[in-house]
This record gives structure tokens, C-alpha cells and sequence, in this order.
């Protein structure tokens, strides 16, 4: 049996709808239990009418808000909604990464902040291969468009090969190679079915990609200082 809820529609003037179904188990904690209508509006963008329903989890230990999507049919005033999916509401702030960074690797700032996302919605199960992935579009970016920027040759190897050689044959500065091979091992851990750095975690490895990133960024920020002022220019 559904219920009737009183919503908004683009305009932001009210309408009724019929809510055919509600969704009873929470996205976040995944119990179950009626939960609380918070608020309705309503998209009336033809094809496809869609409603968004923010619901409150009934469970008392979680209470989280999350967004339940329905296909509506029916009048912009009076619809019958079918409940299409669930999703999270929480918001997430997205990282603002270096100038440097957007500029020579603007994949590794999505990918990145797509992973955040993730965690941050409590999939704490696939987050870590997206910061895996995220450090290898840093590395091999930093390394193609900036290291051999000039190279073509270089370029294509790097483009072929793994993230581990990568970083040992390509990147000669010791502590930015050791930090982004720690890096590398923790987030193949996150893949794998058995850790081996069962001590370090989600953290530790987003740790270790800032200090890479970082680096990167100096070297990239050092490199337009040099050619901008060589040692011929004025003392």
C-alpha cells in the first residue's frame, strides 16, 4: 500500500504524490525498517518524470538520510511514483588539488576524488583500488607530460608499463621513489585477497599519495622557476 507525501516540483510549487512503495532497508548501515519521509521534489523533465525522496533510516543506531529515485506517471500535480533505486545523500567536499596537478594529471583528480566519494559513503570495499588507480594516472602523467615531455620514446614505455617499474626505472629522486613504491604496495594490497600491510589502512595509503603528489607539484613548480630565471639571466 502506498503512501501520499506532499512534495515540490521544479518550480518549487507543491504537488501530491503516491508513493507506490518505500524503500525499508537502509543503503548505509542495511537494516531494515519503515523509514521517515523527510521531503519530496518532483522533476517533470518529459520523458522521464523522476521523484527524489529523501528518507531518514529508522534504525536508531544509524539515522542516516538517503534519496530514493521513482518513475512517476500520472499529472505535474498528482503523480503514481514506482521506486526506481536508493542512494546515499551524504555530501562529500572534493579535494582541490595543486594548480600543477589539475593541469598535468586532471584523471588522477577525478579519479581521486570519485574514490573519496566512495569512502566517504561508506564503500569502504572498493574505495582503495580507486586510490590505487588514482596514483597511477599521477605517476604515469607526472613522468609522460612532464618528465618526458620531450620524449616520445620514454613516453611510450611508460604508457607500457606497470605501475611498479614505473616508478623504479623512471623516477630517479630517492624519496619521492620510495614514498610512491609504498604507496603502490599499499593500494595493491587493497586488490588483493590476502594483505600483507595489515597494520597500515585506507589512510595510510591516501598519506602516502599526498606525499607523492606533493613532490611532484614541487618539482613541476622548481622546473618553471629554472627555465623562467636561468643562471645567465640577472644576479
Amino acid at each position: 500500500m502506498g503512501i501520499n507525501v506532499a512534495v515540490v516540483d521544479q518550480d518549487g510549487k507543491s504537488a501530491s504524490a503516491i508513493l507506490l512503495s518505500v524503500p525499508d532497508t537502509c543503503p548505509l548501515c542495511t537494516k531494515s525498517g519503515h523509514p521517515d519521509f523527510v521531503h519530496g521534489a518532483l522533476n517533470c523533465v518529459r520523458p522521464r518524470w523522476q521523484l527524489y525522496a529523501i528518507f531518514r533510516c529508522p534504525v536508531t543506531d544509524c539515522r542516516s538520510l538517503y534519496v530514493a529515485v521513482y518513475l512517476c506517471a500520472g499529472t505535474a500535480h498528482q503523480v503514481n511514483a514506482t521506486l526506481e533505486k536508493t542512494t546515499l545523500a551524504r555530501y562529500t567536499q572534493k579535494i582541490e588539488f595543486q594548480k600543477n596537478l589539475t593541469e598535468i594529471s586532471p584523471d588522477f583528480c577525478d579519479i581521486y576524488n570519485q574514490a573519496l566519494i566512495a569512502e566517504e559513503n561508506g564503500l569502504s570495499q572498493i574505495c582503495g583500488p580507486g586510490y590505487r588507480k588514482s596514483l597511477e594516472f599521477l605517476v604515469k602523467d607526472f613522468l609522460i607530460k612532464h618528465r618526458f615531455k620531450s620524449d616520445p620514446t620514454k613516453q611510450e614505455e611508460v604508457k607500457k608499463s606497470l605501475l611498479g617499474p614505473a616508478i623504479k626505472n623512471f623516477i630517479d629522486q630517492e624519496r619521492i621513489k620510495q614514498c610512491a613504491e609504498r604507496a603502490t604496495w599499499l593500494g595493491n594490497d587493497q586488490t588483493h585477497y590476502l594483505r600483507k600491510w595489515v597494520d597500515k589502512d585506507i589512510h595510510d595509503l591516501k598519506s602516502l599519495i599526498h606525499i607523492t603528489a606533493g613532490y611532484f607539484d614541487s618539482e613541476i613548480e622548481a622546473d618553471r622557476y629554472l627555465s623562467e630565471m636561468p643562471a645567465s639571466g640577472k644576479s
